[in-house]
């Protein structure tokens, strides 16, 4: 139920994903090394991958388990999707992961939208995304994000009918966002609030899509 509910509530970032996949060819599901290239200790990892740039899963793939090593890339810091709690990059850590647990990292200066829980694609309208946006005390970046909105339906994106919204995070915590690319799609009502706790914020955006 976790890991199905998580789909749902990542369909937002999957689909920012899949439109980097269509223009870029960039792989959605990726082995470390990907990004990574200049750690050569994820040279060798295949039990672990990225969803996109963000996102580190690693799995049990055992059967009995309940606890798992994790490796950390170094080049970023790491937050534990479920306890908030930050991780130096660069390191091997020791991770419970009972059954109903799937050991799940995001980098420092990630921006993964995110829409409200549900059972099924459709049933009922995304008219919220809500953004959460990892910030470490540890480094200075500034990052930025690209979300990508169309109507869902058709192939009018094909004729640029869709969306771009260029979102931007600086290490003070200051979000800005600004339209990148606008034609065809009425977000002419939003509203934007922001919060923080600890070190994960959670940024809300409500477009009229």
């Amino acid at each position: 139920l976790f890991v199905a509910n998580l789909r749902y509530k990542f369909l937002p970032y999957f689909y920012d994903l899949m439109r980097e996949a269509e223009k870029t060819g960039a792989p959605v599901i990726r082995p470390l090394v990907y990004n990574y290239q200049n750690d050569r200790k994820t040279y060798q990892i295949n039990s672990q991958f990225m969803v996109g740039d963000s996102i580190l899963v690693a799995p049990v793939l055992e059967q009995g388990v309940t606890r798992r090593i994790v490796y950390l890339p170094e080049g970023n810091n790491w937050f534990d999707y479920l306890t908030g709690q930050e991780y130096l990059g660069g390191q091997y850590i020791i991770k419970n992961a009972p059954l109903d647990v799937c050991p799940i990292f995001v980098r420092d200066g990630a921006i993964i939208p995110t829409y409200e829980p549900k059972q099924y694609v459709g049933e009922k309208a995304d008219d919220k995304v809500k953004f959460l946006v990892y910030s470490s005390d540890e480094t200075k970046y500034e990052t930025k994000y690209v979300h990508y909105v169309d109507d869902g339906e058709s192939f009018d994106y094909r004729d640029g009918k869709y969306n771009e919204y260029e979102l931007t995070l600086k290490n003070d915590n200051q979000i800005t966002v600004a339209k990148k690319f606008e034609k065809g799609i009425d977000n002419s009502k939003k509203t934007v609030y922001s919060s923080r706790q600890k070190k994960q914020r959670r940024f809300g955006w409500f477009p009229k899509c």
